[in-house]
């Protein structure tokens, strides 16, 4: 178990089920992005002081994400569209069982906890998922 699972489970400890701290240390879905990475609140660029932060990313966004990383290590040489990409990554999360959406939907938990973390001041106006 790495790290920052680690660090997820004891941080989470007191909100996730059994079940779900399963999910976390059985992944039905091998990630291509390091978990930390993966939760990261995006930054945009040119993001000034005043600019306004990021939205928490969703389970397809983390999903999506984590496609994007694997077909291009896979396929290094070939150079994507983002639409093409995006299309690939719908026709492939449309065919994964429900225990990988699950886990997706555990992972944007976790996202939108991290996102809390970096702004704390927008975690006000944010509903607790």
């Amino acid at each position: 178990m790495t790290t920052s699972l680690e660090a997820y489970l004891s941080a989470f400890a007191d909100i996730l089920t059994s079940d779900e701290r399963n999910l976390l240390l059985n992944p039905p879905y091998v990630l291509d992005v390091p978990l930390d990475s993966l939760i990261e609140p995006m930054r945009r660029r040119n993001q000034t002081r005043y600019s306004r932060p990021p939205r928490p990313a969703n389970s397809w966004v983390l999903f999506c994400k984590n496609f994007n990383r694997r077909l291009r290590s896979q396929y290094p040489e070939q150079s994507y569209m983002l639409a093409a990409v995006t299309r690939m990554a719908m026709n492939d999360w449309n065919n994964q069982p429900i225990v990988v959406r699950q886990y997706f939907d555990l992972l944007s938990r976790l996202a939108m906890q991290r996102h809390r973390e970096v702004y704390p001041l927008l975690a006000q106006t944010i509903p607790s998922a």
